[in-house]
């Protein structure tokens, strides 16, 4: 398992976005990847980016590699109340990417965006780097 990524992975954190997908922490999704010999770990909540600080914290202590990442819903537009939301999952490259995929997860959530899920739109995914 030593050369194995997790790189979707829904923490019991993405049920208070969405629908029930875990019931597992991540303290124990690390505690288990560290027990395989996993060098890092992304964590994909839906639509969130909760805890992301305890997480990469715990991953460090773990000698794991975090990787700061959200499965995001993507919308054509806001202004229709259609739920097209479409799924994607946002890695972030480098400190510059942490702050993108805050913001996009920030801006979700605003009332103009929510609809069912916190949703982005295509346009403000594309203005990503």
């Amino acid at each position: 398992m030593n050369n194995y990524t997790i790189t979707h992975c829904h923490t019991q954190l993405s049920s208070g976005t969405t629908n029930i997908d875990s019931i597992t922490t991540y303290e124990d999704y690390i505690l288990r990847a560290k027990s395989l010999g996993m060098k890092a770990i992304a964590f994909t909540e839906h639509g969130n980016i909760f805890s992301w600080v305890k997480k990469k914290l715990t991953c460090e202590e773990h000698g794991i590699k975090y990787i700061h990442a959200m499965e995001a819903y993507i919308t054509k537009s806001l202004d229709s109340k259609v739920r097209d939301n479409y799924h994607c999952c946002l890695y972030a490259l480098n400190h510059d990417g942490v702050k993108e995929l805050n913001k996009l997860s920030s801006i979700s959530f605003n009332k103009e965006h929510k609809y069912y899920a916190p949703r982005i739109t295509f346009s403000e995914l594309l203005n990503t780097s």
